[in-house]
């Protein structure tokens, strides 16, 4: 042990960081909170993972306990369908067991597991030899007092690593020393998160302060204990102490966070080296932490029922097997009678039973199509490659293709009835332009500050909200602002060309405008124009919104110019300005805002605050004079929501030199804590953000990508109901879903105000009483995320509280025994409970009502909160769901939908790698559900019906031909013709049908003027259900009994034996499976809808590959005098000669197709589906539209409601609507509603009504007053529900 390490180990607690209990262990030891290790030390640095990366699943060495062979077994024969085969093979070795041969079931089931085994290792050798790669690549390391390059998979925890520029990290370091200045460098971190924006990491301040701590000519001084958190999967966050101290002499040890931590997979960029030590290596480091996280795994609807219906198809096996093996012990006895047999040993009744068992089992083995699986994965592959390239979904300004990554949940696509989409990004272009802002102005005649608003024009948003209330749109921008294209889209002639410099509130203006170029975490970046050569600066930012602040600051005449150490420098009107950033509270989801503490030039200590409304303006100050600009920046704030601008509030506060030195050390008392850090440093940083002086407010548009109101309205009209999940107000919120069409102005639309734990079981019932009373009219629900605390239920509850061992022992010792977790913390801390009765009453209202909705908005959600609404619907609606988004903040919302879709965004590819699906745009939505989901499902439903329908149809005859057979387990077939059945005759047909069919054309799909409304087939299960699996199978048993007993009568009524040739048993066998295949191979093209050459070579191929195969495997037992090849041998040229034969033929295959043939005909012009009607209109080859067949066949119209104009469904009535506030309504007056109520009902009508027309109706009456349907809001904060009555509140 070196003289620096053992005073270390020798200080007392006190000295030590954390102190007492919290100590560090011994390097490498393990500990409940942190672990420790030495830096420069890595021989002393024991029992840490090497840094040897291992993405493989398997080994080579057969000794391994990973080797290729026994792993991929092991894990096919976890499939139950493998190792129901396994089994069945395993019967077919017993001698004089089976009747089908001895090999004919492995050796098909060898070849499926040896395809798959092959498949699996050639992807896990790119694997290997990926890992290679990685694991030798060269590392500059500090060893022996000289710079040694290493591989990668020789580090070790500790080690003192050179990276150069554009070199990627080979571990998790500490950055301990930068070329860049005041100890800065820029990573990009594209592999980890998918964000190609740079980021800034720092070397710890103290170090900096330290010159000869970290030198690269002598990195031997580099010493110290390191003190941190375990490994995680935690990107964006890292607590730890670095303690420096040396032969006793204390020194303060150093706090470290995520922003001194260099992670593996970022690159160096903008830097020419860097010096890091080893914190994580190999299996620990954050990079492979978040690898080894799979998501879950999700089975498609489909799937599950085709599970089902195999174990009910396995049942009726069993009972099958079980049935013959009684008759063929019961029919035994008679056997012994027979003097010719010779004399028979009789064996115990139990042991023959059990023989027979065997053999019935292995003779109706492929009841369960052995070929059925592996069919549907190959199909599935293949539609994967066709959404792969879809360029109909090709993104070119970005470049970027739809990806699938699961092939499981393609039918899926096909079902989804709600879709749960993020607004940000998703909705909208996440490409942020400053608009409008308000900033303080002294009014001498008021004798003070009121909040002034600065910045014209309006938003798309705006323009759709001012048509629907009717009001003048004014846009003060001058004509030639439109005649040029500004890439700064702010317009203020007080404020544009440096004019805000000679208004009077100048000061206020420019402090407004340095708080935007201060108080953010942006990185510049500066680059040379590819074109013109000029160097320009880039702000690069972890979120857009900070960007375009920094930007319109820049472009109004106060400019970020870089940051050098602890200051960031500015040029206010080109006099360059240093502000000493202090601390720095970063912004999450949670506080919902951003704290920086800086010094002024002029040495004034300031606490810039930014975040959202509701978090900021309830810091104010509480005085009069704040209380009324207060009030003034709402009414600004309210008409920003209603354009749709996205706003953030700026608040200040002056710090004396004393209350910062007290505070100060509070916080580096929080920030140097091992446990709880960041909750320590919220609530130290929540002690300065009080008592704050309102310093203006931000607005920024957020413009619709294109198509989306477009995608919403055809989704809406296929019967896919679209949800908003958002974290903006309410009216931004609800501005935003009318202009993307998810709102209509003839929408009835339920709100919630003022509502609690007391009232909410009583508005919901209220509401969905009203909604069942409305007919004719599409309603809406818009709620806001502390509504839905009060309807989730408790098991949503669970996911998000964990109880510790300090909130069990406070619940024990409030001695109340918890009822699930989250009822535990509230009765240890003394919260109310929530009784189980109550919740779940109001989550069934709850769930009852939306269900009755075409749109739901959830607005002021936390991310977590989306995941737990999805998994409510997910979990108690029969139905499918979807969750798109675009931002890490979706990703447990998108896993949390049976269907996950991620847009490849600005956000990063968070969402998208983490989704089963990602495209670029919103809008490709449609397009991927309508197009490539519909055809799917009807694909993939075809393809497993069909499985079973030919395996039955066969193999259901081996069980009519034991009642002629004497029930022994004869096998009617050769077991070779039955092995090449499901492989080779009757495989090909049905993959091409399931990968090329169109039912119709898919434009008629993809517009409102078209049919959207096909998709409903995928929403009401009709394709792939219970009963139409068993409608198939009795359709099967039907044709086995034709193949069968026709095949028997025609060869016996119709050959000729004058000749002395009998065909027997083997001539039977051979007509009925001939006749079987045909049938089968007609069936398939009549469910076959669009017909190409491909489907014709595969149909015709199958059937002459059976005579192909006839004609030699005849002959066959010539060449391997194998008993299994001998049962037909010579029989095919005896057979094929009858003209019989060929007449069973064609008669069998004639009358079984004649039920399908005549049943489609009937369907197809006797008893329509929308989709024969498309069909028949689609056969004319001419453009058509849903008009025309209102036109040409009106006497569907009947039959076909959702063909009828929509405006025809509407009748034109006032609306009647309660104010919001539900709490303020007097019970008199409920009563009164509701006796209005009774009488609408008993007069047979659904809702209450008056006519426009009639002007005497129009005055109010009461608590229920008609009103117009013009506009949303009544007033602010009283909401008008049109065409909904509310009958009982209170």
């Amino acid at each position: 042990m070196s003289d620096f390490q053992q005073p270390m180990l020798g200080a007392s607690s006190s000295s030590m960081p954390g102190g007492g209990a919290n100590a560090p262990a011994s390097p490498g030891s393990p500990s409940l909170r942190h672990r420790n290790f030495f830096l420069n030390e890595s021989n002393s640095n024991k029992g840490f993972a090497d840094n040897t990366v291992r993405t493989s699943k398997y080994r080579f060495l057969p000794l391994h306990p990973h080797f290729f062979l026994w792993r991929n077994l092991f894990e096919q024969f976890h499939k139950a369908a493998n190792g129901y085969f396994l089994l069945i093979s395993c019967l077919q070795l017993i001698p004089g067991l089976s009747p089908t041969g001895t090999f004919t079931t492995l050796v098909p089931l060898c070849v499926v597991i040896a395809a798959t085994m092959l498949k699996d290792v050639f992807e896990d050798l790119k694997r290997h030899k990926s890992d290679r790669e990685v694991n030798e690549r060269k590392v500059p390391v500090w060893r022996q007092g000289q710079w040694v390059g290493i591989s990668w998979s020789e580090l070790a925890v500790g080690d003192i690593c050179n990276i150069a520029s554009s070199e990627p990290f080979p571990a998790d370091l500490l950055l301990l020393h930068s070329s860049g200045d005041h100890g800065e460098c820029s990573i990009e971190t594209a592999s980890l998160d998918g964000e190609t924006n740079l980021k800034k990491r720092y070397v710890p301040q103290q170090l900096v302060m330290q010159p000869y701590f970290a030198l690269p000519q002598n990195p031997t001084s580099i010493r110290g204990l390191v003190e941190c958190e375990h490994p995680n999967n935690r990107l964006y966050t890292f607590e730890g102490l670095l303690d420096t101290s040396v032969s006793g002499m204390g020194r303060p040890a150093v706090p470290l966070t995520a922003d001194n931590v260099l992670l593996r997979g970022a690159t160096l960029r903008n830097t020419n080296a860097i010096i890091g030590a080893v914190i994580f290596t190999g299996s620990e480091t954050k990079l492979m932490k978040n690898s080894s996280s799979a998501p879950p795994v999700k089975m498609s609807q489909v799937d599950d029922v085709t599970n089902w219906q195999v174990g009910y198809i396995f049942a009726a096996q069993i009972i099958i097997v079980l049935g013959c093996a009684i008759a063929s012990v019961a029919l035994s006895s008679s056997a012994l009678k027979n003097w010719y047999l010779g004399q028979l040993t009789k064996p115990s009744a139990a042991s023959f039973f059990f023989s027979r068992a065997g053999t019935f089992l292995i003779l109706f083995n492929n009841l369960i199509p052995i070929s059925l699986y592996v069919t549907m994965e190959m199909v599935k592959v293949i539609q994967t490659l066709f959404i792969n390239n879809d360029l109909g979904m090709y993104h070119e300004e970005t470049d970027t293709a739809a990806k699938c990554s699961t092939s499981s949940l393609n039918e899926e696509l096909g079902q989804i009835e709600y879709v749960f989409s993020d607004k940000t990004g998703t909705l909208t272009q996440n490409v942020m332009e400053f608009l409008k802002f308000t900033c303080a102005r002294y009014d001498p005649q008021l004798k003070r500050d009121v909040a002034v608003s600065y910045g014209t024009g309006t938003t798309e948003i705006g323009r759709a909200a001012a048509a629907r209330s009717g009001r003048p749109l004014v846009d003060d921008r001058p004509d030639w602002w439109y005649q040029t294209k500004h890439p700064f889209q702010f317009y203020d002639s007080r404020i544009n060309g440096g004019q805000w410099g000679r208004q009077d509130n100048r000061a206020q203006l420019e402090f407004f405008f340095c708080f935007l170029a201060v108080c953010h975490a942006v990185v510049p970046e500066r680059k040379k124009h590819p074109i013109t050569g000029i160097e320009e600066v880039i702000y690069s930012g972890a979120s857009p919104d900070e960007s375009s602040l920094v930007k319109a600051a820049r472009n109004i005449g106060v400019e970020f110019v870089s940051r050098a150490g602890t200051e960031a420098i500015i040029s206010v009107r080109g006099v360059e300005e240093r502000w000493n950033i202090l601390h720095t509270v970063e912004f999450d989801s949670t506080r919902k805002r951003m704290t920086v503490v800086v010094e002024t030039p002029d040495g004034k200590i300031l606490v810039m605050c930014k975040g959202a409304d509701t978090v900021i303006l309830d810091r104010l100050r509480p005085d009069p004079l704040t209380a009324a600009i207060r009030d003034e920046t709402v009414e600004h704030l309210n008409r920003f929501a209603g354009e749709g601008l996205r706003t953030l509030v700026l608040g200040m506060a002056i710090l004396s030199q004393n209350e910062y030195l007290a505070w100060s050390k509070l916080f580096m008392e929080a920030s140097n804590s091992l446990v709880d850090r960041a909750a320590k440093i919220s609530e130290v940083a929540s002690r300065i953000e009080q008592n704050l002086e309102l310093v203006g407010t931000t607005a920024i548009e957020d413009k619709l990508q294109d198509g989306v109101p477009e995608t919403i309205e055809l989704l809406s009209s296929a019967g896919i109901k679209v949800w908003m999940l958002t974290g903006d107000k309410q009216e931004t919120a609800v501005n935003i879903g009318f202009a993307c069409s998810l709102l209509g102005d003839d929408m009835g639309v339920f709100t919630f105000h003022n509502c609690n734990s007391d009232n909410i079981a009583k508005v919901l019932q209220a509401y969905l009483t009203d909604a069942k009373l409305v007919v004719n009219q599409d309603l809406a629900l818009v709620m806001e995320g502390s509504v839905l605390e009060l309807v989730l239920p408790p098991a949503e509850n669970e996911i998000i509280v964990e109880l510790n061992e300090e909130e069990k022992a406070a619940a024990a010792a409030a001695k109340k025994k918890p009822t699930s977790k989250l009822s535990g913390v509230m009765a240890a801390y003394g919260m109310s409970d929530i009784s189980q009765t109550s919740l779940r009453r109001e989550t069934e209202l709850f769930l009852s009502l939306v269900t009755r909705c075409r749109a739901v908005i959830c607005c002021r959600v936390s991310p977590l909160q989306k995941a737990q609404l999805v998994s409510l619907v997910k979990k108690n609606m029969k139905t499918v769901t979807l969750a798109i988004g675009d931002g890490a903040n979706d990703v447990s919302m998108i896993q949390a939908a049976h269907v996950g879709v991620g847009i490849s965004g600005l956000e990063g590819l968070q969402a998208a790698r983490s989704a089963d699906y990602s495209i670029g745009q919103f809008r490709f939505l449609q397009r991927l559900l309508l197009v490539h989901g519909r055809y799917n499902y009807r694909r993939i439903s075809r393809l497993i019906l069909y499985c079973f329908y030919k395996n039955i149809s066969l193999y259901l005859t081996q069980l009519w031909f034991c009642v002629f057979n004497f029930c022994t387990g004869q096998s009617l077939y050769d077991p070779w013709a039955l092995s090449m059945y499901n492989v080779a005759f009757s495989a090909f047909p049905i993959v091409i049908t399931a990968t090329l069919d169109k039912d119709v054309r898919m434009e008629r799909l993809l517009s409102k003027d078209q049919f959207p409304e096909l998709y409903h087939d995928g929403l009401h299960h009709t394709l792939f259900n219970t009963g139409t699996f068993w409608l198939f199978l009795g359709n099967a048993v039907f044709h086995s009994l034709l193949g069968f007993f026709l095949s028997i009568r025609i060869l016996q009524y119709f050959t000729d034996f004058s000749s002395g040739l009998d065909l027997g048993m083997t001539g039977s066998g051979c007509t009925a499976y001939s006749a079987i295949l045909v049938i089968v191979t007609v069936k398939i093209s009549l469910e076959t809808q669009s017909w190409t050459v491909v489907n014709i070579i595969v149909v015709l191929g199958s059937v002459l590959l059976w005579y192909a195969f006839l004609g030699l495997y005849g002959n066959f037992f010539n060449v391997a005098k194998i008993k299994d090849f001998a049962l037909w041998y010579g029989m095919p040229s005896q057979v094929l000669k009858q003209p019989t034969y060929w007449l069973a033929v064609i008669i069998i295959a004639s009358v079984a197709v004649l039920r399908d043939f005549l049943w489609k005909v009937w369907r197809h012009n006797f008893n329509q589906k929308l989709m024969h009607v498309v069909q028949e209109f689609e056969s004319i080859d001419r453009p058509f539209s849903r008009k025309d067949v209102l036109r040409y066949k009106p006497h569907l119209l009947p039959k076909f409601q959702l063909l009828k104009p929509y405006e025809a469904n509407v009748k034109m009535y006032s609306s009647v609507f309660v104010d919001e506030d539900v709490t303020m309504v007097p019970k008199i007056a409920m009563l009164s509603v509701a006796n209005t109520a009774v009488k609408a009902a008993s007069t047979a009508v659904s809702v209450v009504e008056r006519a426009r027309n009639d002007p005497s109706k129009m005055k109010q009456t009461g608590p229920a007053r008609a009103v117009p349907r013009s506009g949303f809001f009544a007033s602010p904060g009283k909401v008008r529900i049109n065409d909904i009555l509310v009958d009982e509140l209170l």
